[in-house]
């Protein structure tokens, strides 16, 4: 399990629970326990089946592959033996997606934000769902470039919409007013264990 790989044997502390709660792989479990209790968002699922997918396609390379497979040969007498053709697939299939997964998940996200904001006013969901999420997709914003990047992208089509010929000036200055209460919101950036635990999305 990630969470006890970069985490270690729990500890009855603050200092591990602070540890914990910094931690990417912890953040996504309790998002997970709030979901499980929560009106349902089927979008909500996106990021998860993404990610298991990374984490088994890795299991299977990493862990059921050499029951099963045979190494190939080592390059050189004395150096470790070379991994089978299809575990050496697989790696190289993880490495060329995982950074558009990664994109996808981030993008994914923002909607699901979105989608959690108008299920209040909609009555789809309670004030607890948006409330939560934003502050999870904060942790997100410090942890993850990619959550920064889809931020910055989302950020720029807004502004190039809202600023567009034709368009009534009362919208870029609600955007602004919302950019600026968001920013504000966001504070300053977590401490630098923050990152020390980041492991939910590694392979």
């Amino acid at each position: 399990m990630p969470c006890s790989k970069s985490l270690g044997t729990p500890q009855p502390n603050a200092v591990w629970i602070r540890r914990a709660l910094l931690d990417e792989n912890v953040q996504y479990f309790l998002m997970a326990f709030f979901w499980w209790f929560s009106a349902p968002v089927t979008l909500a699922l996106v990021p998860y089946a993404i990610f298991s997918l990374f984490h088994a396609l890795t299991f299977t390379r990493t862990t059921l592959l050499p029951q099963f497979l045979p190494p190939g040969p080592p390059p050189q007498p004395g150096a470790a033996p070379t991994p089978h053709p299809i575990a050496k697939k697989l790696q190289v299939w993880v490495k060329a997606n995982y950074d558009n997964a990664m994109r996808a998940v981030a993008f994914t996200e923002l909607v699901i934000l979105t989608r959690v904001i108008f299920g209040l006013f909609l009555r789809w969901n309670s004030l607890l769902t948006p409330l939560i999420y934003a502050h999870f997709l904060r942790q997100r914003w410090f942890q993850s470039k990619f959550t920064r990047e889809a931020v910055a992208y989302v950020d720029v089509r807004i502004r190039n919409f809202v600023n567009s010929p034709g368009k009534p000036p009362v919208l870029a200055q609600g955007y602004g007013y919302v950019t600026d209460l968001t920013r504000r919101w966001v504070g300053t950036t977590l401490p630098a264990a923050a990152n020390a635990g980041a492991g939910a999305r590694r392979q």
